[in-house]
C-alpha cells in the first residue's frame, strides 16, 4: 500500500462571493506525480498557494506526511515546511547573483552548510546555468528565471515538489531536460 504524503479533504477557497476551489479532494502518495489541468482561472494556483499556506482554506483540510508517518493538518504545523519545495507562478528573485540567491534559499531550508556549494554546482550543471552562477538574475532570460525557481524549489532536496507551470519559458530541450528530471525523482 502506498503511503500518503498529500491530502485534501474537502477544500474550498473563495474570494468575497467567487468560489475559486469548491470541495476539491487529492490524495497523493509518494513516488507520484500529480497534475491539476483546466482553464486559466480553474483554481490551480490558489489550491497551490493553500498548499504552501500563502492562503488559508475557507473550509476542508490540507493533511501532510510528517517525519513520524502521521498526517497532520498544514494549518496546525508551525515550522517552515522544509519537505516541501515550492515553485509558485512566475519566479521573481532580488537583485543579486543566481549563486548567492541558491546560497540563500539552501540556508533557508536548513539545507547542511557543507554541502551547499556542491548541491548549487549540481544544480547549475543539471540546468545548464553553470556559466551564469554569478551572472545577476536581472539579466536573465524568462527561460533562465524559470530554471533558477525550479532550482531553488528542489534545492534542499525536499520529499514534495510542488510546481506552477514549471515549464513557462523554456525552449523544447529544457523542457524535455525538465521531465526527465522530475521522472527521475519518482
Amino acid at each position: 500500500m502506498s503511503e500518503t504524503v498529500i491530502k485534501l479533504e474537502n477544500v474550498t477557497k473563495k474570494f468575497g462571493n467567487f468560489t475559486a476551489v469548491d470541495s476539491i479532494n487529492l490524495e497523493v502518495s509518494r513516488g507520484e506525480t500529480v497534475g491539476l489541468v483546466g482553464p486559466n482561472g480553474a483554481g490551480k494556483t490558489t489550491t497551490i498557494k493553500m498548499i504552501a499556506k500563502i492562503l488559508r482554506p475557507n473550509t476542508g483540510k490540507i493533511l501532510i506526511r510528517k517525519d513520524d508517518g502521521k498526517l497532520e493538518n498544514i494549518q496546525k504545523i508551525s515550522r517552515t515546511l522544509t519537505q516541501l519545495g515550492f515553485l509558485i507562478d512566475i519566479p521573481s528573485f532580488y537583485n543579486m547573483t543566481a549563486y548567492e540567491l541558491l546560497k540563500y534559499f539552501a540556508k533557508l531550508q536548513n539545507y547542511p552548510k557543507d554541502k551547499i556549494e556542491d548541491r548549487i554546482d549540481e544544480l547549475l550543471e543539471l540546468f545548464e546555468l553553470s556559466d551564469w552562477k554569478y551572472g545577476n538574475v536581472k539579466d536573465f532570460s524568462k527561460g533562465m528565471m524559470q530554471k533558477l525557481g525550479i532550482i531553488q524549489a528542489i534545492i534542499h532536496d525536499p520529499d514534495l515538489i510542488i510546481l506552477d507551470e514549471p515549464q513557462t519559458g523554456l525552449d523544447p530541450l529544457s523542457r524535455i531536460e525538465i521531465r526527465k528530471y522530475i521522472r527521475k525523482l519518482q
